[in-house]
């Protein structure tokens, strides 16, 4: 088809309420149909060839006003064409200014009202590459990261001066900055994207490459190395890069893993399996927020390990749970037939392994205004579901464990693991477990249906994860203060059995008594039992929470909020030690009365003492709120079963004219993905998020930020990382209070939008008169002036 070239408008504005609580499908554009162009305005030869994916290369501040009284928005950008030259065998970087015209922009009834294109220039030219796709360049023009599939590369090692040929998956080429921004004509050859850290032009440059890539287990992956990554996407700031990693077939040497049957019961299927390539599933991250460390997420993005495709025809029923509900229809692991097929909602790309991000650019639209308890997360699409990517753990360096519960990706091809859970603890403070080892018959999902996002883990009895700690500082650990949270979702009776929960390295032990008590017990046999103020129910997940204070106090949560602390006697004052050995979670070494159940979300974390009510309320997918008199009488009654020690901790927290009667860790808006929605919390209730992790502001329009040096939450993540190679925005400099004003501060916290937006800005485009009529902002409209307080 000779109309390869599609334009669509995103259109934020025209969602009502928050966006991941909108309808499935894509609302979010202007038109599902898109402005469709030739080729031939891209590309400017006779030669026979063809061209897959385009990147926009945007380096100046657009849009600028245009139109009929300027009430238009003109975006002028060039579009980086890759045209495979089939008759002279090499791949060709073509370049083609463009200019879109955008009619009502920035409301709902926004449209394209025109595309125009210049002529083309061909540029850079690299002979024996075959393919390159998934194009994308950085927001500063200089840096082009793609796949050259199947392609013999020839590249020179910037350290070593050795010339090396290879067969790269994932690439970049760079354009030095002696050329323009976007200058076609300057692009480098490609180089493997594992030698970018090698590359100090480009470590010095880029986040991404900032640190060593590695696998999930904490390895190092060779400088050159062709690592199990495809389908690459890289941020604006070339900070961090999403990928592909594995894809099973469901079929394994010709036996299926698990009982199949055709969907609904029809006859005649095949139940195919759709053997294309190996990694383009597991969608995973590395990057300057995950310190080179190849991170799998764990969501709605991932909803299959297998290779099964997204057409109708491709899907089949699994026996993946006991009883007659346990067949799950799956499907929408790969596909990239064909853009128009009945299979993808209108206006959705054929290709569902395709990966992109909004990252913070709409956040200061209604409907991408922050609204989830967490303070670093981007919505990422992937074709076929988009989801919030949460960096918080990964940036924390206190962060010891964090398994969310899907399987370590292993090696230089990343290939996946079913023996072992991944922990995504990035820390270099710490030496932390490379993973967690399954013992048993508990098993990780191949679908994303039993966490509270995402994956989960079901343990049996006999079963469970062993996590072999390292040797760390021993003196160290043993002055922490440790928090250990976990999600249960116990699948037994209240039978007074004890079962085994944690199991530390000195043989100190949590354990479930029935489902109505926490018992701690240590190696010495002594036991204590903490009564649960209600029985938990089966068959629904539950947070617990568990706060050692060294030699002290062990505090209980239960979902989120404190509900009990114990001062240890002199026999408990030296168990629960994080030191060198096995942490094991769901039984015990002895392999008795273990966990039967699922398990999700197990976190581990230093430093404790910083956390504050919030932030253990965040850990069981929850905000904290204050209720009002107003309030329903179910909101009372549950606050009213609140413990006193929670309100204390809350209270303590809060100015005196912040505090309530009563408060709540509230999760009662969950969607289906695990997320609450700070922005429709019920009648009679205030958000607290603010107050607690944030005190000292909020910001004011004019005023310059306040000093957040002291701020525990915010040094969490704002401290050293035990190496040199953390950029100044992630130290505590950040922090410091300057002598300009807020909205000229070049500093943003990571939900805030972009601080200035350009072109036509219409009335009321942040609220009823923010701003009160339509300005013209060629020169950029400061969004603080309404989107901060005013003093």
């Amino acid at each position: 088809n000779d109309k390869v070239f599609q334009f669509y408008l995103v259109t934020p504005e025209k969602l009502k309420g928050a966006f991941h609580d909108s309808s499935p499908g894509i609302s979010v554009l202007a038109s599902t149909k898109p402005v469709s162009l030739p080729r031939a305005d891209f590309v400017n030869t006779s030669d026979r060839g063809e061209s897959i994916h385009s990147a926009f290369c945007e380096p100046d501040p657009l849009p600028q006003t245009c139109g009929v009284g300027g009430n238009s928005d003109c975006y002028r950008f060039t579009v980086i064409t890759p045209f495979r030259n089939l008759q002279r065998d090499r791949m060709e970087l073509w370049s083609t200014p463009v200019e879109i015209e955008v009619e009502n922009p920035k409301t709902a009834q926004a449209q394209i009202a025109g595309v125009r294109t210049f002529k083309s220039t061909r540029g850079a030219v690299w002979p024996n590459v075959s393919a390159l796709l998934e194009t994308v360049i950085t927001e500063d023009g200089r840096l082009l990261v793609g796949r050259v599939a199947n392609s013999e590369v020839s590249w020179r090692d910037t350290g070593t001066g050795r010339q090396t040929t290879s067969r790269p998956n994932v690439i970049y080429s760079y354009l030095p900055t002696n050329k323009k921004p976007c200058d076609v004509t300057g692009f480098s050859a490609p180089y493997p994207i594992t030698h970018a850290h090698y590359h100090k032009e480009i470590r010095q440059r880029y986040g991404f490459a900032a640190y060593p890539m590695r696998d999930g287990a904490g390895r190092l992956i060779p400088n050159g190395a062709d690592f199990g990554g495809s389908y690459p996407w890289i941020d604006g700031k070339g900070a961090n890069l999403f990928f592909g990693t594995f894809a099973q077939s469901f079929r394994n040497n010709g036996e299926p893993a698990f009982l199949s049957r055709c969907v609904g019961g029809a006859s005649g299927c095949n139940n195919p399996s759709h053997n294309m390539t190996k990694d383009t599933l597991g969608m995973a991250v590395s990057g300057l927020w995950t310190k080179g460390r190849t991170v799998l997420i764990d969501n709605a993005l991932n909803n299959i390990d297998w290779n099964l495709q997204a057409r109708p025809s491709g899907h089949l029923e699994a026996k993946l749970y006991q009883g007659d509900e346990g067949w799950v229809h799956v499907g929408s692991g790969r596909d990239n037939a064909n853009d128009t097929a009945s299979h993808v909602p209108p206006g959705g790309v054929g290709n569902i392994n395709m990966i992109d991000s909004i990252a913070n650019k709409f956040n200061g639209t209604k409907a991408f205004k922050p609204a989830l308890p967490r303070d670093v997360y981007w919505w990422v699409s992937n074709g076929k579901a988009t989801d919030a990517v949460v960096f918080d753990d990964w940036i924390n360096p206190q962060v010891f464990i964090s398994s969310d519960m899907v399987q370590l990706i292993d090696g230089v091809n990343l290939e996946p693991n079913p023996k072992f859970i991944q922990n995504a603890a990035t820390t270099r403070l710490y030496q932390v477990p490379p993973y967690g080892e399954i013992t048993g018959n508990g098993r990780v999902e191949p679908v994303a249906l039993g966490g509270v996002h995402g994956k989960g883990f079901y343990s049996r009895q006999g079963s469970g994860i062993r996590y072999p700690l390292p040797a760390n500082n021993a003196a160290e650990f043993s002055a922490q203060h440790w928090f250990v949270g976990l999600f249960i979702d116990p699948r037994f009776g209240n039978d007074g059995q004890v079962r085994r929960l944690i199991e530390f390295p000195d043989g100190a032990s949590i354990n479930l008594e029935g489902r109505s008590g926490i018992l701690y017990a240590n190696a010495g046999g002594n036991r204590f039992l903490v009564p649960l103020p209600q029985v938990l129910t089966a068959n629904q997940y539950h947070h617990l929470g568990f706060r050692f204070a060294p030699r002290g106090t062990v505090e209980l949560f239960l979902n989120g909020l404190l509900i009990h602390a114990w001062e240890r006697p002199a026999s408990f004052r030296t168990a629960f030690a994080l030191q060198q050995g096995n942490l094991w979670l769901g039984r015990g070494q002895d392999n008795q009365n273990g966990f039967a159940g699922w398990i999700d979300e197990f976190k581990v974390i230093a430093q404790a003492q910083t956390l504050n009510a919030e932030d253990f309320c965040n850990y069981a997918s929850g905000s904290l709120v204050g209720l009002r008199r107003v309030a329903s009488a179910d909101l009372q009654a549950r606050a009213a079963e609140g413990s006193a020690l929670a309100k204390a901790m809350i209270d303590s927290a809060l100015p005196a004219n912040a505090r309530h009667d009563a408060y709540l860790c509230y999760t009662d808006n969950r969607s289906a993905d695990g997320w609450i929605n700070l922005a429709a919390l019920p009648r009679g209730t205030v958000s607290l998020r603010d107050r607690l992790l944030f005190p000292e502001g909020p910001l004011v329009f004019g005023m310059p930020r306040p000093d957040s040096r002291n701020n525990a939450f915010c040094t969490s993540c704002h401290q050293g990382d035990g190496t040199n190679l953390l950029p100044p925005s992630l130290g505590l400099a950040a922090l410091r209070p300057a002598s300009i004003n807020a909205e000229e501060d070049p500093r943003r916290q990571p939900g805030q939008p972009p601080s200035r937006i350009y072109g036509h800005v219409p009335a009321g485009l942040f609220g009823a008169d923010a701003p009160p009529s339509h300005e013209y902002a060629d020169d950029g409209f400061h969004v603080d002036r309404y989107l901060m307080k005013n003093p």
